[in-house]
């Protein structure tokens, strides 16, 4: 989410921000269908097939003993409705503010989720926020074009914008 946003609320006390800011209001919207979709995946198929937790990206493999520990362990996370929203907003938020923090094994749910999950860090990198990483206000910086006003990214990174002047020579 864009800091801007919070420090106008916070310090500046614009708490109508809030209530009109279309921004704000998609964040939040992406957010609860990514909650819902996820809580509903793992309503229905429950955890990722047996198979595919064995082969996950470990650095060393579970012992059968060890591996099925984790599976019931994650399997009570998630035994309730609200265990499962729970569970999964909580992930859900925290990947996408880039926080960090994690109650669940998200490496064992349904690859789905797994792949939303991806998605939603990519969006939580948004412009103006702490995790800034290849999103802007426009887009990405490869992807940008024209609708931003953007003709390339030069070698290291910056967007070139149209109308700005190249240094020494005064020209476009």
């Amino acid at each position: 989410m864009n800091f801007v946003i919070h420090y106008r609320v916070l310090f500046a006390g614009k708490f109508d921000l809030i209530k009109s800011n279309r921004e704000f209001h998609f964040y939040l919207g992406v957010l609860l269908v990514a909650v819902l979709l996820a809580a509903t995946v793992l309503y229905v198929s429950g955890l990722a097939p047996e198979e595919q937790i064995k082969n996950s990206y470990r650095h060393k493999p579970l012992t059968e003993t060890a591996l099925q520990q984790k599976i019931d362990t994650e399997e009570a996370k998630i035994s309730s409705p609200p265990g499962i929203l729970r569970y999964a907003a909580f992930q859900i938020v925290s990947i996408t503010t880039t926080t960090g923090y994690t109650t669940a094994d998200s490496d064992i749910w349904p690859n789905f989720i797994r792949f939303i999950l991806v998605l939603l860090m990519f969006f939580g990198g948004c412009a103006g926020s702490t995790g800034v990483y290849c999103a802007s206000d426009c887009g990405w910086r490869g992807l940008a074009g024209p609708a931003c006003g953007v003709d390339g990214v030069s070698a290291d990174g910056v967007a070139e914008r149209r109308g700005a002047e190249t240094p020494g020579d005064g020209t476009r």
